[in-house]
């Protein structure tokens, strides 16, 4: 099945935990409450060469006691990350402010760190006005899905049809 026809019919089928997410120069990205799995384009043309990421946030965990629990984590501590991505909202990130950036310098997390506000920490750099994020909202009630299967079966549906990922995924 087709990348964008499955997006589709889980969008259909999701529509009441679907949201988009406007992404503005000189505007912070205003993240939903909660997590789920999150897609990022480059501009609101849904071609699969315009998906750049999927993610997730989220997940069930056995505790100490044995007892699984859902971590809900949260849209909003995306940013920030500083690896494989970043959303760059700081004054530090000079020229880049309000950009996504990705393709990080350094493979080592700790180094890339050191450098995450430097011009040449990231391989790419898209301004927020040229982005669509959409967010799918998924907790431990959602009858279908974990947003480990979601982000699992939106990354499997694109890596069948075009033999990649996303250029910022760097796995399944």
């Amino acid at each position: 099945m087709q990348f964008i026809k499955k997006y589709k019919e889980i969008k259909d089928k999701l529509k009441g935990s679907y949201m988009e997410i406007p992404c503005k120069n000189g505007s912070f990205i205003e993240w939903p409450k909660g997590g789920g799995v999150y897609l990022i384009w480059h501009k609101n043309d849904l071609d699969l060469k315009n998906l750049i990421y999927v993610g997730l946030t989220g997940q069930f965990k056995r505790k100490s006691d044995g007892k699984i629990t859902f971590s809900g984590a949260d849209f909003k501590k995306r940013t920030t990350r500083w690896t494989p991505y970043r959303f760059c909202e700081s004054p530090k990130d000079g020229q880049f402010m309000y950009s996504f950036r990705f393709g990080p310098k350094r493979s080592n997390t700790n180094e890339q760190r050191q450098i995450m506000h430097l011009k040449d920490a990231y391989a790419k750099a898209i301004i927020y006005d040229e982005l669509f994020i959409v967010c799918f909202l998924i907790d431990e009630n959602n009858s279908d899905y974990s947003p480990a299967l979601l982000e699992s079966v939106f990354l499997t549906s694109y890596l069948k049809e075009s033999g990649d990922l996303p250029i910022a995924n760097n796995a399944l």
